[in-house]
Formats: C-alpha cells, sequence, structure tokens
C-alpha cells in the first residue's frame, strides 16, 4: 500500500516520488563533486604555495585516506611508489599534516584543504615582500 502525502508547497506525491527525487538529486551531486574538487585543487595550489609543489602532490594528499597504500596512490597518480613515501615523510616531518593510520605505514591527511589554508595558507593577492594585500586590477 502507497502512502500518500500531500504538501501544498510541492509536487511530491507519494514516497514513490520521493524516491525518484531523491535519486534524481543523488546523481546531481555526483556530477558536481568532481568540478568542485578541481576547483578546490587548484585554490589550495595557489593559498598553499609552500606544502604543495604539483597538482599530483596535493592529490596524493587528498588520497592519504589511511586506508590506501603508497601502491596504490602511486598507481592513481603514476608516479613512483617512493616518491609518495617521500611525500609523506616529508609532510609528517616538517609540518605534521598527516598522521599514521594503519599497520602497513599508511597515513592520512590530518587537514582538509580549507583548514590548511587556515593553518599555512598565504594569499595569493599579498604583496610577496610586505605580505600586504595588493590591490587588484
Amino acid at each position: 500500500m502507497k502512502t500518500r502525502y500531500q504538501d501544498p508547497d510541492s509536487d511530491i506525491t507519494s514516497v514513490d516520488h520521493v524516491d525518484e527525487r531523491l535519486a534524481s538529486l543523488e546523481h546531481a551531486i555526483q556530477r558536481l563533486e568532481p568540478l568542485i574538487r578541481t576547483q578546490a585543487y587548484a585554490t589550495a595550489l595557489e593559498w598553499l604555495p609552500g606544502l604543495f609543489r604539483d597538482g599530483k602532490e596535493l592529490l596524493a594528499y587528498d588520497l592519504s585516506d589511511g586506508n590506501r597504500g603508497t601502491r596504490e596512490i602511486a598507481r592513481l597518480l603514476a608516479v613512483d611508489q617512493k616518491t609518495v613515501s617521500n611525500w609523506w615523510r616529508t609532510w609528517h616531518a616538517r609540518y605534521n599534516i598527516v598522521e599514521k593510520a594503519g599497520k602497513r605505514g599508511q597515513f592520512r591527511g590530518r587537514f582538509s584543504f580549507a583548514e590548511l589554508i587556515a593553518l599555512y595558507g598565504r594569499s595569493p593577492y599579498a604583496h610577496r615582500s610586505t605580505g600586504q594585500p595588493t590591490e587588484e586590477r
């Protein structure tokens, strides 16, 4: 038996219709997520020039979830496994932005990109010698 509900402000009239709307929203979110991540990477690289040298290094940090090992991350980024290991060691020793998370030596990022920018960020609009904001043209 279907439950019927009529919200005067909505076109949703049944549980089936709610399920369809939720599935549609989930699909839209899945399509938007890569675009949002791409923008986040660009912003993080711009604001965190001292932590990450390039997009692959930044993506490696994002992929460091405590479950993936160096081999898997290296394969996903098409870099050497030793490169990922070196990045992890550097991030742990110099910046303490990763922590050990697995029995096999995996690491996970301790901060989101927003938190990293708050802690280590440097405005791309700041004057290089004074650190003061410059006028945008």
